[in-house]
C-alpha cells in the first residue's frame, strides 16, 4: 500500500488524546510502522500506561508523553517544542475531544469546556504547528478528527455537533488558505523597467 511521502520512519508524529481510543490505536499503528511519537493526554495515569505500550512497539528514546490540556495554547506550545526536540515533525494528529455535551439551552459550563477543548484544541494545534512545518518545506500533514455529527448534526447533543462542525469548516479553510499561500508562493515574478507596469 502506498502511503503519503511524509510518513517516513524516523520521523516524529504528535497525537492528542493519545492515551486511548483512536488516538491510541493511530500511535500504534504509527510506532509499528517505524516513527517516533510525542503523544499528549489531559489524563497524566492514562498517557504513562499508553506510553510504556508504544515504548514496547516503538523502541528505546522514540516515544516522548507531554501531559497537556489542548485547551490551553501554552501547553500546545510546550508540545510542539517538545515534538521538534525528538525530531523532524512529520504529522500533527488533533485528535483530542471530549463528548457529553449539552443542549442548547442546557449547562453553559459543560458548553465551554466542550469547545475550548474540542474546537480551541484544535485551532491550538494548527496554528502553533502550520507555521513550522510550512517554513520547513518538508511533506508533513495536518490531521483534525471530526466526527459524522459534525456533518449529520442530530439532534440530541447539540455542543457536540457544533463543535464537530466547527472543525469541519476549520479543516476546510486551513486546507484553503494552505492552497492559496502555496499558490501565492509559487507565482512567477515579474521584473518590469522602471515606470512599467506588468503585462
Amino acid at each position: 500500500m502506498q502511503t503519503h511521502p511524509a510518513l517516513v520512519p524516523g520521523r516524529v508524529v504528535v497525537i492528542t488524546g493519545a492515551a486511548n481510543g483512536i488516538g491510541l490505536a493511530a500511535a500504534k499503528r504509527f510506532a509499528s510502522a517505524g516513527m517516533k511519537l510525542c503523544i499528549a493526554d489531559y489524563d497524566r495515569d492514562a498517557l504513562e500506561r499508553a506510553g510504556q505500550e508504544l515504548s514496547a512497539l516503538a523502541g528505546e528514546g522514540a516515544v516522548r508523553l507531554v501531559p497537556a490540556d489542548v485547551s490551553s495554547f501554552d501547553d500546545v506550545r510546550r508540545l510542539k517544542d517538545a515534538a521538534f526536540e525528538l525530531g523532524d515533525v512529520a504529522l500533527v494528529m488533533n485528535n483530542a475531544g471530549v463528548g457529553r455535551g449539552a443542549a442548547v439551552l442546557g449547562d453553559y459550563d459543560r458548553w465551554r469546556r466542550l469547545v475550548d477543548v474540542n474546537v480551541f484544541g484544535v485551532l491550538h494545534g494548527v496554528q502553533a504547528f502550520a507555521p513550522e512545518l510550512v517554513a520547513r518545506k518538508s511533506h508533513a500533514l495536518i490531521v483534525n478528527v471530526g466526527s459524522k455529527q459534525g456533518i449529520t448534526t442530530p439532534p440530541g447533543d447539540a455542543a457536540y455537533n457544533v463543535s464537530k462542525a466547527a472543525v469541519k469548516v476549520l479543516t476546510e479553510q486551513l486546507a484553503h488558505d494552505l492552497r492559496r499561500s502555496r499558490a501565492a508562493a509559487s507565482a512567477p515574478t515579474c521584473s518590469c523597467p522602471a515606470g512599467r507596469s506588468p503585462p
